[in-house]
């Protein structure tokens, strides 16, 4: 059974491996003659997915025919592979659950009131230390984009892109013997 937190370690070996390549893959031509680490990372190289059998065996050096044969032998450690690679997949999406409503609503940054208020704190402690370094670029700067995002909160800047556009007398040109229409 593999235990999903020996799967970076796998992952790292097989991506090693791969990358000696024509140097390794010589030794590989005789499946007999791989070490236990180059083994199990051909498995972890097929359970993953890491590309088509040909695809594995150019990266490997093996043949295509030896690469199906070495899938056939070695089909229930590559079962077991591809479950601790799917447990684990599981496991890392249960670590972020969905947020419901309600838990949305408990949250600070959902609130428009404490956003603000926290975005005045902060402009606050910035407007204090731009009145002492006048000269402190980097604090102006944090302090310009504070009040950005606060007008923004507001609703007193324009999305970019959206601002007014002219709507006054168009123009029409009128070419004798040119159908404009077909030019667009």
């Amino acid at each position: 059974m593999i235990v999903p937190e020996c799967l970076d370690t796998i992952r790292a070996k097989s991506i090693r491996l791969c990358q000696v390549g024509t140097l390794v893959g010589y030794a590989r031509l005789f499946m007999e003659d791989m070490t236990p680490v180059e083994h199990r990372a051909l498995v972890f190289a097929i359970a993953s997915k890491a590309g088509n059998a040909r695809e594995i065996s150019e990266q490997w050096g093996l043949p295509v025919p030896r690469l199906r044969k070495f899938v056939k032998d070695n089909e229930r450690e590559l079962t077991e592979v591809r479950e601790a690679m799917e447990a684990k997949e599981r496991e890392e999406e249960s670590a972020y659950p969905d947020i419901t409503p309600g838990e949305l609503a408990e949250l600070w940054i959902s609130n428009k009131a404490e956003r603000l208020r926290r975005y005045q704190a902060v402009a606050d402690w910035l407007y204090k230390e731009v009145k002492a370094n006048p000269t402190d670029a980097t604090t102006l700067r944090e302090f310009r984009s504070y009040l950005a995002a606060v007008a923004n909160e507001l609703g007193q800047l324009l999305h970019r892109g959206s601002g007014e556009v002219g709507m006054g007398d168009t123009t029409t040109y009128d070419i004798p013997g040119v159908d404009l229409n077909k030019l667009r």
